[in-house]
């Protein structure tokens, strides 16, 4: 079977004073790499890469949280909003570039497909780039300690993702986007028996049981 191609993607990451104050935020699509000084920037940046879909290591816990407030501030239309437990799994915004047109954008959190620490992640599949470490109950403000700090992250998480997409049971049938999703399509793509099913009132019946 021919593998599946995957859609191109970028990543980002944000960084915060005390957690909520936004600072700066590192954009990389596997060629250039953009700092971002305002959420409305980043937004922005987005739009403009030509790339519809952005990654973000428990983005849907914290990253998402900054991009839907300046989207309820004005900044970006919300489309629309998958949840996950307390976290979004995806959360899709349109971006008004003035004449350029309108972009949209789909943020998802890849804790979901990569259930570990980034820099456990970057360690397991031993991507160039390795992330480092920094005392955030320290940060004050944007130090050039800071700025590499984003940089290595961005870079160490794209370069994960790339790697988990290589690897060659995940090429043939398609990257997914949770761990769940990915399982269903490795059965699906290598199981050769054929997996008997009710036809749809049968199953819809039942399903009445369930709860």
């Amino acid at each position: 079977t021919k593998p599946i191609a995957a859609k191109p993607f970028a990543v980002f990451d944000i960084e915060t004073m005390d957690w909520t104050n936004f600072l700066v935020a590192g954009l990389y699509d596997g060629k250039n790499y953009r700092e971002c000084y305002s959420v409305p920037e980043l937004l922005i940046a987005m739009a403009e890469s030509g790339l519809e879909n952005f990654y973000a290591h428990y983005g849907g816990r914290y990253d998402a949280l900054f991009l839907l407030e300046a989207a309820i501030k004005g900044h970006a239309e919300v489309v629309e909003i998958i949840p996950r437990g307390s976290a979004i799994l995806a959360m899709t915004l349109l971006v008004d570039l003035g004449d350029a047109g309108v972009r949209k954008i789909t943020i998802r959190d890849t804790i979901f497909f990569l259930p570990s620490k980034l820099k456990d992640a970057a360690a397991i599949f031993n991507v160039p780039t390795q992330t480092g470490d920094i005392d955030h109950e320290k940060t004050t403000g944007v130090t050039p300690e800071l700025l590499s700090y984003l940089k290595a992250d961005c870079y160490a998480l794209y370069e994960t993702v790339i790697a988990f997409r290589e690897l060659e049971f995940v090429k043939k049938v398609g990257a997914a986007n949770t761990i769940a999703s990915q399982a269903i399509r490795c059965l699906r793509g290598y199981l050769d028996t054929r997996i008997p099913k009710c036809p749809g009132d049968v199953a819809a019946f039942i399903r009445t049981g369930y709860f």
